[in-house]
C-alpha cells in the first residue's frame, strides 16, 4: 500500500474538517422537523469518525517525520475556512 505525503495527509484533514463544520452548522440553523438533517448528522458522525483515524495517522507521522504542526492546529486551520 502507498503512503500518502504528508502534504496530502494535512489537505485532507484541513478538508474533512471544513465539511465537519459546514454540516454542523447547517444542522444548526436547519429546522428540527426535518428528517433530511438526521442523515446529515450521520455523516457529520461518519466524517468526525475520519478525522480521528487521520490524526492518529498524522501523529504517528508526526513522531516519526518531528513535524512542528500540531494535529489540533491543521482542524482548526480547516474549520476556519468556513
Amino acid at each position: 500500500m502507498s503512503e500518502l505525503s504528508t502534504a496530502t495527509l494535512i489537505l485532507a484533514i484541513e478538508a474533512i474538517a471544513l465539511e465537519t463544520e459546514l454540516l454542523t452548522r447547517r444542522i444548526e440553523a436547519s429546522s428540527p422537523e426535518i428528517d433530511a438533517e438526521e442523515h446529515l448528522s450521520e455523516t457529520v458522525v461518519d466524517l468526525q469518525r475520519a478525522l480521528g483515524e487521520l490524526g492518529a495517522i498524522y501523529e504517528r507521522r508526526r513522531s516519526e517525520e518531528a513535524l512542528n504542526l500540531e494535529f489540533d492546529a491543521i482542524v482548526t486551520a480547516g474549520r476556519a475556512k468556513a
